[in-house]
């Protein structure tokens, strides 16, 4: 038996342990100041214009910022009960199982993919992931910047190379 209890402004993490058939030991942890660590980071989170996600290895997400909630188009409550399987386009889920494990082989990836939002927009996102503890469980926490004006540059870039190629080839001709 485990329970978290508040009394005045504190918090109080509550164990209790059978020692026999009817006797038990009840140990109390003052767990106040975690409580507000862990507040002001999820504060801090909020303030980000990249999207936060926390999730097991293995689960739905435990952790979302305000950013996710935004740019993802879900209320917070429908994205905790989701898995990051639900977020990535579908041509990329078959690459999912294989960068997972190494986010927990490796301990960290940065990567590419396309994300797509609750209304169907598919948008290519940089991950980067780390496998970490996060609450006391084994976590991956991950950062997630919308690329889509880089990517955009990167398309300008190209195409002005190419123009100037073109212009090369065509003065070299004449």
């Amino acid at each position: 038996f485990q329970h978290e209890a508040t009394s005045l402004d504190s918090y109080y993490d509550i164990s209790a342990f059978p020692v026999g058939d009817d006797r038990f030991v009840t140990a109390f942890e003052d767990i106040t100041d975690r409580r507000e660590q862990q507040r002001r980071l999820e504060l801090l989170l909020d303030d980000m214009d990249d999207a936060v996600f926390v999730h097991p290895p293995d689960g739905s997400f435990t952790f979302v910022n305000q950013a996710a909630v935004e740019r993802y188009g879900y209320d917070q409550d429908a994205l905790l009960a989701m898995e990051p399987t639900d977020l990535v386009a579908t041509e990329q889920l078959q690459r999912h199982a294989n960068r997972l494990r190494r986010i927990q082989t490796e301990g960290q990836l940065v990567f590419e993919t396309n994300h797509q939002t609750r209304d169907g927009e598919v948008f290519p996102a940089e991950i980067n992931a780390t496998y970490t503890t996060f609450s006391g469980e084994a976590s991956i926490v991950s950062i997630i910047r919308d690329v889509s004006a880089r990517e955009k540059a990167r398309a300008n870039l190209r195409a002005l190379h190419t123009i100037a190629t073109d212009i090369e080839a065509a003065d070299s001709q004449a």
